[in-house]
């Protein structure tokens, strides 16, 4: 059986982050990049995932969060302040749908994987765009690394670990986005189990309350940072565009 296993290979994944760096609204390098460096966590994710009940039972029963969130007419007749509807007005103000990280990583599975693998993986991909609301992150620079932070803490993601590192250090170091980032770590290591929690259940409830639930207190109020990375500021540092 196809485990969820992939070869490090350092060089590559560099490669991809360098491209990220210079096009950090493309999916595909970020995705490159993590595929490169995950090696076995994400079948040491899937053993604790089947470990949990609650996870075993999303699996079971073949609960699938994509088909839920990819019905936009349902997203969109949420009640106003609920998870669901503000995820809905999220994917549209960024302009992306449920479909958009699930496209961009279809294909870099490991062949041969079983349908739980499946399942498991595509939840989580799902999981990290509802992340971004219940945590109050946009898909900017700093609130996509805070994410990306919160799920390398929670799910132990090693193909992470180089993004957050040197997000971190740019960004926390010499940006001045370091309480953004050292608040998403709290947040992680303080809330439940995102992976295997109910979102379907969660998506009617309001947003204040969903946080509650998932022990994130309130978000953390910061200044998005996007645009591209270049090489050309006055102090030999990359400047972030507005």
């Amino acid at each position: 059986m196809q485990t969820l296993e992939y070869k490090v290979d350092l060089p590559a994944a560099f490669r991809a982050f360098w491209i990220l760096m210079q096009s950090p609204d493309e999916i595909g390098p970020g995705v490159e990049m993590v595929k490169h460096m995950n090696g076995k966590s994400m079948e040491r994710f899937f053993q604790r995932f089947m470990a949990d009940p609650r996870g075993a039972a999303i699996v079971r029963e073949r609960r699938s969060l994509l088909a839920v969130l990819r019905d936009r007419q349902a997203m969109a007749d949420f009640p106003a302040g609920s998870l669901g509807r503000a995820y809905f007005d999220w994917t549209e103000i960024e302009n992306i749908s449920a479909d958009g990280l699930a496209g961009a990583t279809e294909g870099d599975l490991p062949e041969g994987i079983d349908d739980e693998r499946r399942l498991v993986m595509e939840r989580h991909l799902q999981v990290h765009d509802l992340m971004h609301v219940a945590g109050g992150y946009g898909r900017d620079l700093v609130g996509e690394l805070a994410v990306v932070s919160m799920t390398l803490i929670q799910v132990r993601q090693m193909g992470l670990f180089l993004p957050v590192l040197l997000g971190t250090l740019y960004f926390g170091v010499f940006r001045g986005r370091g309480r953004v980032l050292t608040d998403a770590w709290r947040r992680a290591r303080q809330s439940v189990w995102m992976p295997v929690q109910d979102w379907e259940g969660l998506l009617p409830r309001p947003l204040d309350e969903v946080r509650e639930t998932l022990r994130l207190g309130p978000p953390h109020v910061y200044e998005p940072l996007r645009g591209a990375l270049v090489a050309n500021s006055p102090d030999g540092l990359p400047v972030i565009g507005a």
